[in-house]
């Protein structure tokens, strides 16, 4: 049986009582609790899902670089700029120039 995603029949599972089948959620069950091991029954709405069949997509969606954590005002980065020398630096400091490493200093000779 082929089920959508959101199919509801997605969170049916067998138990001897409701609470118990969404606890354990160890047996899917299509609704006529044929699949069921002895004793237990099928229920609907439980707190599981079946997801067994589902394929990943094709091609996963990519998610943006983190940003880095924010810093407090008096933080020694803060102070930190990109320029060949002292002098420049002094004289360049912005919020563009401003550095934590000196990997993200990107003009040749700005560490």
């Amino acid at each position: 049986v082929k089920l959508s995603a959101n199919d509801s029949k997605r969170q049916n599972f067998c138990g001897l009582s409701w609470a118990h089948a969404s606890k354990e959620c160890t047996t899917w069950c299509r609704a006529d609790g044929d699949d069921c091991p002895e004793g237990q029954k099928c229920f609907a709405s439980t707190s599981c899902f079946y997801d067994a069949d589902l394929q990943p997509s094709v091609s996963p969606f990519s998610t943006p670089q983190p940003t880095r954590s924010p810093l407090m005002l008096d933080d020694p980065v803060n102070f930190s700029f990109c320029g060949a020398s002292w002098a420049l630096a002094t004289q360049k400091c912005s919020p563009e120039t401003n550095c934590r490493f000196d990997s993200d200093c990107t003009q040749e000779g700005d560490k």
